[in-house]
Parts: C-alpha cells; structure tokens; sequence
C-alpha cells in the first residue's frame, strides 16, 4: 500500500501542498491536471528521485527517505520521452541485463516475454528506438524486476488503439496477479475511463480531488437545454454554465437538490448526460476548481 501523508515540496516558484493520498494493492489510480498543474512534480517524489521538504513517502511501511533502497526496489518507473536514464547506444536486451543486476527480484525470462507480449525488438539500441517502443520496454523492465508500485508518466501517448488495449490488459493483469498497484499519469483521459479504480486531481500543485471512479463519476452531471435552465438551480450546485446558439451547458453537482429541480422540466425541456473523466476535467478547470 501506498501512503503520501503531508507532504510539501518548494520547486522554485511552485509549490506541491499538503499532498495525501493512499492507493492500496490490487488498484489503478490515474492522475489528471493541466500542463504544470504538478503531475511530474509528484510522480518525482514518489520515484525517490526528489525528496519532500515535510511529509513522508511510505509503500508498504518502507520510508522512500529512511529506507530509501528497500522502497526503491519496489518502484517501477515507465517515464515519458526520452527521460529514462537507459544507456542510448546499447540494446533494450543488454541494458535489461545491466540494469537488472540493481533489482533483487529481476528476472531475465520474465523480460523476454513482457518484451515479446508488447511486440518489442530487444536488439534494437535505445537510441534507435521510437518513443513507443522505450515506453514498452521500460514498462517491461519494471514488470520483470516485480515492481509493486508501477507509476507511468503519460504511457498511452504514442500508442495506437491496438497497443492501448494490450497495455491495459498487461497491465490490469499484472496488478491482479502479483497485488501490485499503479499510479498513471495522463492527459489522454478516456483510456482512465476503462482501467482506473480510482481518480485524483492536481491543480496548482494542490489535490482538487481523490476518489474511486465510480463515486466520482456520480458526483456530478451535465444538464443541456435552453438558456433558462442556468436559473433554475442553486448557484452553489453549478460548477460551470456556457451558453451559446445552440443553448445552454451547465455541469452541475448531482446531489438531492439537483435531482428534484431537474425532474421539474417538462419530459424533453433538457438532456442529463453522465460525465466522463474527460468533461470532469474540462468543466472543473474550466470553474476555477473551487466548487469541485
């Protein structure tokens, strides 16, 4: 299990608050925010690659400061780019032996098959290989070395449709039989619609949110109708209202007040629709945050 208590992290001008989350084994939590809303900064300390000014960092009670080599040992970090740290003009299979050597539970077989599932050349030199392909072959790495906490840094960016479902099904594979857990980073929200259990939200470097899916998904819907619905709900419900043309989009807190105001419009007066991660993201930026 993961524990993230308390901690605060000073980045020159920015500033990760007071951050608490706990994910526990067996569960797949995405982690969404606008560019520099903090994602990076984050998933730096939970790497052990920077550390808190305050807090702690615990997976399975291993302090990423106090034991930072055992918690460590526990980390497999997929980063986005060509921010790996792999030797360049070496092969994916002679840099998996190298790298190997620094995990106690690496196992070698274990990587040639996760590099054959995800269809990768093992000959090829990191150099030479696509973004894809380092993003496969470090998510190969760390599953062969029995990472119990996977973060992935915006993994699904360079993937087709045919790579997005065999890594999330790897991967959902992987969590369920070795009671991992994973932390994914990602701008590409709908692929978090279909894996993650769980959903939190930085802005600001500040948590707007952290809560299992499908809580979160409850939590709020969007009306569309004609420009008088805005008027018709309490100010305090309504995250964020547009109109335009057409008429009128209100995302708006699912609550009983709501429920019984949007049962008064005439049966055809409005559309409810149920949100996806995408338009919980879109509308709560779009508000300001500070309703969500």
């Amino acid at each position: 299990m993961l524990n993230v208590t308390n901690v605060n992290k000073q980045l020159g001008d920015f500033r990760l608050n007071n951050i608490n989350l706990t994910l526990e084994d067996g569960y797949i939590m995405g982690l969404i925010g606008a560019n520099g809303s903090g994602k990076t900064s984050l998933i730096r300390l939970l790497c052990g690659l920077t550390k808190s000014d305050s807090g702690s960092i615990a997976f399975d009670n291993l302090h990423s400061e106090l034991n930072e080599d055992s918690y460590k040992q526990n980390i497999g970090y997929v980063a986005s780019g060509r921010d790996h740290g792999f030797f360049d003009k070496m092969s994916l299979d002679k840099n998996a032996h190298f790298f190997g050597k620094f995990y106690n539970e690496y196992d070698h077989q274990t990587f040639l098959q996760y590099a054959k599932d995800l269809e990768l050349n093992i000959n090829k030199d990191v150099f030479d290989c696509s973004d894809s392909e380092l993003i496969r072959f470090e998510f190969a790495f760390a599953m062969s070395h029995n990472a119990r906490l996977l973060i992935l840094d915006e993994p699904n960016g360079s993937f087709d449709d045919k790579l997005n479902r065999k890594f999330a099904h790897i991967l959902r594979k992987y969590i369920n039989e070795h009671m991992a857990c994973a932390i994914i980073a990602t701008h590409i929200t709908e692929e978090l619609d279909n894996i993650a259990d769980y959903i939190t939200m930085i802005n600001n470097g500040n948590i707007v949110f952290s809560k299992d899916i499908e809580t979160l998904l409850d939590n709020y819907f969007i009306i569309k109708g004609d420009r008088i619905i805005r008027h018709k709900y309490d100010k305090q419900d309504i995250i964020f209202c547009e109109s335009n043309e057409y008429g009128t989009t209100v995302f708006i807190k699912n609550n009983e007040r709501t429920r019984t105001c949007s049962k008064s419009f005439a049966d055809g007066a409005v559309k409810i629709i149920r949100p996806a991660i995408e338009d919980i993201l879109f509308y709560v930026i779009k508000g300001g945050y500070n309703h969500a």
